[in-house]
């Protein structure tokens, strides 16, 4: 089972979130969000680190969590063992992370009204093909970041990252939801699906995704460090808004597939 958990930030993000999100966050995670210079894309990277550790202690891996490791193109893995695999994203207003007991990648971003593109630098002439048979510019925006968001997802997949180049495997759109590509005899399948009207997210996955086996977690105020949580009770009112903002929480996601 497919297993994905997000977070939207629906209040701005400010210098105080960053500061609450560093509180419960390991010192790995935060080195790793000290490397980005502006605090949304730092905290977007500490939520992250939430949700990987929400995700690894449902999955009862939590004690794994130090033992993550990276490949040379820089995915994330668990020790073989935990059988468990995930993968992390995060773009504009939203933050996730998916796990699943096979190789697994996910890809969620902004819409933006950009048209600069060389489309055949990033993907197939069917793939172009798909985006200029849109009815409409609102639909063509869709499609592309669609096509974009399936790709990274395969690439972060398989570990390679943009070490492959995105137009030099095709990707099979099937539906609104679903698509697949056929690489060295293999078939990876992916689900795709909007969040909310200006955010788009793939997900990639060795087995097929079926809508009723795939377990979305969406966010309301939340703690998942028991730290974070006792610290929370003995901030001023004004310091919780911050930090219930920079928080996770799970509720079964509501948004329309």
């Amino acid at each position: 089972m497919v297993r994905g958990y997000f977070h939207h930030f629906s209040t701005p993000i400010t210098e105080a979130t960053v500061a609450a999100l560093q509180k419960g966050a390991s010192g790995q995670r935060q080195e790793k969000a000290a490397r980005y210079k502006k605090h949304s894309d730092q905290a977007r990277c500490l939520v992250a680190g939430c949700l990987i550790e929400r995700a690894l202690s449902d999955a009862r891996c939590s004690d794994y969590l130090d033992k993550i490791h990276y490949l040379p193109q820089g995915k994330p893995v668990l020790p073989p063992e935990t059988k468990l695999a995930f993968n992390p994203s995060h773009a504009g207003e939203w933050v996730a992370c998916v796990t699943a007991d096979s190789a697994i990648g996910i890809d969620i971003e902004a819409i933006a009204d950009d048209n600069s593109y060389d489309l055949g630098a990033l993907f197939t002439d069917s793939e172009i093909a798909f985006i200029d048979n849109s009815a409409d510019q609102k639909q063509r925006q869709q499609r592309f970041y669609r096509l974009w968001t399936l790709k990274e997802s395969y690439v972060k997949a398989i570990g390679t990252g943009l070490y492959t180049p995105p137009n030099a495997f095709e990707i099979t759109v099937i539906d609104e939801s679903l698509a697949y590509t056929e690489q060295a005899g293999n078939r990876w399948f992916f689900y795709s699906f909007m969040p909310d009207n200006k955010h788009i997210c793939s997900i990639c996955s060795r087995k097929r995704i079926d809508r009723k086996h795939l377990k979305l977690f969406s966010n309301s105020p939340l703690i998942t460090h028991p730290k974070a949580l006792t610290n929370l009770v003995s901030e001023p009112i004004s310091k919780r808004t911050a930090r219930s903002e920079a928080m996770v929480s799970l509720h079964t996601f509501s948004k329309a597939f």
